[in-house]
């Protein structure tokens, strides 16, 4: 079983996959997956074919880049240098340099932040975002953004 197909499921909790071998299309109920935090399945379908099934909860594509960028905590009045590892419209995750990683003692889930940084476009366009932080990692820690109104750049990039 090392096929793993991706699909994400929509706001009423429901996922669409197609059998990688047959194409046999199936739909899921996926919002009891989600309350078991479970985002990975092993599925067998109707013409044998195991495989391996990831749930993407997302709301937003989520795109990998490597972008230069600062973070501010807000509360703390502390900067670092980080890099962007991954962006969408609702937030971004976000690594702290190694000269920065004990920045990390200072933040909190649930602390505001403002990231600002450059796309890698023709326009180099200058984004600055406050976000909540959702997730904290070994070295990194996870953003959502907290300004609702669309970034007309920002949704361009990820197109």
């Amino acid at each position: 079983m090392d096929n793993i197909l991706k699909t994400y499921v929509d706001e009423k909790g429901q996922a669409t996959y197609i059998c990688p071998h047959c194409g046999f299309e199936k739909h899921l109920d996926a919002s009891t997956y989600k309350e078991k935090n479970k985002k990975q399945l092993k599925l067998k379908c109707k013409c044998g074919a195991a495989f391996s099934l990831q749930l993407e909860y997302r709301h937003f594509f989520r795109k990998n880049v490597y972008l230069l960028g600062r973070c501010l905590i807000e509360k703390r009045k502390v900067v670092s240098d980080v890099v962007i590892k991954d962006i969408s419209l609702g937030g971004a995750g976000v690594e702290f340099l190694f000269a920065h990683r004990q920045f990390l003692n200072f933040v909190k889930l649930g602390d505001i932040v403002k990231l600002e940084f450059v796309l890698d476009n023709k326009n180099a366009d200058n984004i600055v975002k406050r976000a909540v932080i959702r997730t904290i990692k070994i070295q990194a820690i996870g953003c959502e953004f907290l300004d609702e109104a669309y970034n007309q750049r920002l949704g361009f990039y990820l197109m």
